[in-house]
C-alpha cells in the first residue's frame, strides 16, 4: 500500500516522531487511573462516609486528569509537527517532480492536476499521519489497559467486550472496503474542478469579453454538482460507523448496569465498581470510536497516497546520456537531419526536416499557422525528442549533452510573454539574479523596454500584477525578450515575440540584435516578413514539411509561398525596404 510507503517519510524525522508515543504513554498511564479512583471515592470515601478520603481521593483524580492532559497536548503537538515535516516533504517532492516532466508528461497531466496533489493531497496525508501517531497508537494502548482494569474488576462485566469489540471492528471493515473507491473518485472531481477553475481565470478576459459568464458558472456548477454526489454516495457509506458504534455502545452500558447491578444487589460487587467500570467503558468504546474514524479516513488517505505515487512514478523521456558532454561552451551552429516529429498519439507534425545554419547566423521561420514552426524551435533545447532523424549543435547530436549545459545555452521568448510575480527588475533578472545594475539596463536597451520601465515611478522595483497584467502585450514581450539577452545564449530563440510592438519598435529591435546581440546564433519565428527580411537564410514550412530554404533574393526567385507572402506585406517594395 502506497500510504505505507510515505509512512516511511517518519525516519527522516524519527527524533520527533518518537516523541508522541513516550507521551502517549504518559497520558495513557494517568487516564487508567482516574476510572479506579472514581470507584473508590464512592467505595471509600462516599460510603463510609469518610470526607478525608473524598478530599484526597479527588484531588489525586484531578492530578491525574491535570497530568494526562498535560502529556496528551506534547503527544499532539509533536504529532503536528512530525505529520506537517513529511507534508512539506511530500509537496517540495511533488512539485519538484513536476518541474522535472518533461513537455510530453505536462500535455498528459493537466496543471490542475498536479496542483491538487501539492495541496489536498498532501494535506489529506498530513492529517492522516499526525492521526497515526496520535490515535493508532493511542487508541490501542489505551483500550489493552482499559481491558486489563475492567477484567481485574469483573471478569464477568468484560465479557460484553467480547461481543461488542468484534462487532465494531467487522463493520468497519466493510465500510472500509465499499468507501475505497468512492474517495478516490472524491479526489478525481476534485481535480476537474481544480483544473477548470483554473482554465477560467487565466482566461477571465475571454470569458467577459464573450460574454460567457453564465455558461462557465453553469458548467462550474456542474462540476459542483458532480463532486457533491460522489461525496454524498461516499459518505452515505461512512455514516453507518456512529450509529453502530452508538447502539453497540448503549447496549454495552445496558448489560453492565444490569448484571452490575445484580451482583450489587447480591452484595457481591461494590457499587463504586460498577462507576469504574463504566468509566474503563466508556475509554474503550471512546478509543474504538477514534480508531473507527481513523479507518474510515484510511480510504481517503490511501487514495490521496495513490495519486502521489502516481505523479511520482512518472518517469521523463528527455534524460541525459550514459556520459553526456558538459561544461563546454557551444558556438551555435545548427543542423537538422531528416527529422520527423509526431506529438504522443498523433500524427506527424514535422516531416523529414532537414537544413543546416553556422554559428552566429540569422535564421528566419515562416509559414502558416499549424505549420510547425513552435514545434521545430521546441526540439533545439530537447523540450521534446524526435522520434526520427537527429538534431546536431556544433556537429554533436544534441542528446549527447548535458541537458543543463545545453539549456543554458539556449533562450527562447515566447509569443505570449510569460511573468512572474514580483519586480520588473526581478523578472528581467530571472535567468541570471547575479545580473549587475548596469548589465540589466543594458539588455533592456536592446529589447526596447528601458524607454517605458523609466516612466514607472519605481523603476526596475516596479511590481507586476500576476502574470504582468499590468503591461501591455508590447511590454510583457519586450521584458520577455530582455530576460532573454540578459543571460546572453549562444542561441537565441523568437517565436512570434515582437508581434505585439509596433514596426517601428520591432525594426529597432531587430536592428539591437543584429548590431549588439553578437557572437550568437538566432532564430526569429515571425508572421511579418519585415521581421527576417535581412536574415541570413529563411525557412519555409508548408503542413510540417520544408517547402523552401534560402535567402531573401533566393526564395523571392524560387518560392511561390515566400513570392504571395512577400507581396501581400510589401507590396512590390524592393530594396528599400530590405536595408531599412
Amino acid at each position: 500500500m502506497k500510504l505505507l510507503k510515505i509512512m516511511g517519510y517518519l525516519r527522516r524525522y524519527w527524533y520527533v516522531a518518537i516523541l508522541p508515543p513516550i507521551f502517549m504513554l504518559g497520558e495513557i498511564f494517568f487516564l487508567l487511573l482516574i476510572p479506579k479512583t472514581s470507584g473508590n471515592i464512592i467505595d471509600i470515601g462516599i460510603t463510609h462516609k469518610n470526607l478525608n478520603q473524598v478530599i484526597t481521593m479527588s484531588l489525586m483524580m484531578l492530578l491525574y486528569t491535570t497530568l494526562s492532559v498535560i502529556f496528551g497536548y506534547l503527544s499532539q503537538y509533536f504529532s503536528n509537527v512530525a505529520s506537517n515535516q513529511v507534508a512539506n516533504d511530500l509537496r517540495i517532492e511533488t512539485f519538484t517532480k513536476s518541474l522535472n516532466m518533461s513537455f510530453t508528461n505536462l500535455d498528459e497531466f493537466q496543471i490542475g492536476k498536479v496542483i491538487t496533489r501539492v495541496t489536498s493531497d498532501t494535506n489529506i496525508i498530513r492529517m492522516m499521519i499526525r492521526n497515526i501517531l496520535r490515535t493508532f497508537l493511542r487508541a490501542p494502548i489505551l483500550i489493552f489497559g482499559a481491558i486489563f482494569m475492567v477484567i481485574s474488576l469483573s471478569p464477568k462485566l468484560a465479557f460484553t467486550l467480547l461481543v461488542a469489540i468484534p462487532i465494531i471492528f467487522v463493520a468497519n471493515y466493510i465500510i472500509i472496503k465499499k468507501s475505497f473507491p468512492k474517495f478516490r473518485l472524491v479526489q478525481e472531481k476534485l481535480e476537474n474542478i481544480n483544473t477548470f477553475t483554473q482554465e477560467n481565470l487565466e482566461n477571465i478576459r475571454v470569458v467577459k469579453a464573450f460574454n460567457r459568464k453564465e455558461y462557465v458558472i453553469d458548467k462550474f456548477d456542474d462540476y459542483i454538482n458532480e463532486l457533491q454526489d460522489t461525496t454524498i454516495k461516499a459518505n452515505i457509506i461512512t455514516s453507518f460507523n456512529s450509529p453502530i458504534f452508538m447502539l453497540v455502545t448503549n447496549f454495552c452500558i445496558v448489560a453492565v448496569i444490569y448484571l452490575g447491578g445484580l451482583d450489587v444487589i447480591a452484595q457481591q460487587y461494590e457499587a463504586g465498581n460498577i462507576i469504574a467500570f463504566l468509566g474503563y467503558l466508556s475509554q474503550i468504546m471512546t478509543a474504538l470510536n477514534l480508531i473507527g474514524h481513523l479507518i474510515l479516513e484510511l480510504p481517503r488517505a490511501g487514495a490521496s497516497a495513490n495519486r502521489l505515487y502516481e505523479l511520482f512514478g512518472v518517469e521523463s523521456e528527455i534524460k541525459n546520456c550514459a556520459n553526456p558532454i558538459k561544461d563546454v561552451e557551444i558556438k551555435g551552429k545548427i543542423e537538422f537531419r531528416n527529422v520527423t516529429f509526431a506529438y504522443k498519439g498523433q500524427e506527424p507534425v514535422l516531416k523529414d526536416i532537414s537544413f543546416k545554419i553556422e554559428a552566429g547566423e540569422v535564421l528566419g521561420i515562416l509559414g502558416t499557422t499549424g505549420s510547425g514552426k513552435t514545434t521545430l524551435i521546441n526540439l533545439i533545447p530537447r523540450f521534446y525528442d524526435v522520434n526520427e532523424g537527429e538534431i546536431l549543435i556544433d556537429n554533436i547530436n544534441i542528446k549527447d549533452y548535458d541537458l543543463y549545459t545545453l539549456r543554458s545555452q539556449i533562450s527562447t521568448v515566447m509569443q505570449k510573454a510569460l511573468l512572474f510575480a514580483g519586480t520588473i527588475g526581478d523578472n528581467i533578472k530571472f535567468g541570471k539574479m547575479s545580473a549587475s545594475e548596469e548589465e540589466v539596463t543594458k539588455a533592456s536597451k536592446a529589447a526596447q523596454a528601458y524607454e517605458f520601465i523609466s516612466t514607472f515611478t519605481d523603476g526596475y522595483d516596479t511590481i507586476l500584477g500576476e502574470r504582468g497584467i499590468n503591461l501591455s502585450g508590447g511590454q510583457k514581450q519586450r521584458l520577455s525578450l530582455a530576460r532573454s539577452i540578459l543571460v546572453k545564449p549562444k542561441i537565441l530563440i523568437l517565436d512570434d515575440s515582437t508581434s505585439a510592438v509596433d514596426m517601428a519598435t520591432e525594426q529597432k529591435i531587430l536592428k539591437a540584435l543584429r548590431e549588439e546581440i553578437t557572437d550568437c546564433t538566432k532564430i526569429i519565428i515571425a508572421q511579418r516578413i519585415r521581421s527576417v527580411i535581412n536574415a541570413d537564410k529563411i525557412l519555409i514550412l508548408e503542413d510540417g514539411r520544408v517547402t523552401g530554404f534560402g535567402t531573401h533574393d533566393e526564395l523571392l526567385q524560387t518560392n511561390t509561398f515566400y513570392q504571395i507572402i512577400y507581396y501581400q506585406q510589401m507590396g512590390g517594395s524592393t530594396d528599400d525596404e530590405k536595408a531599412g
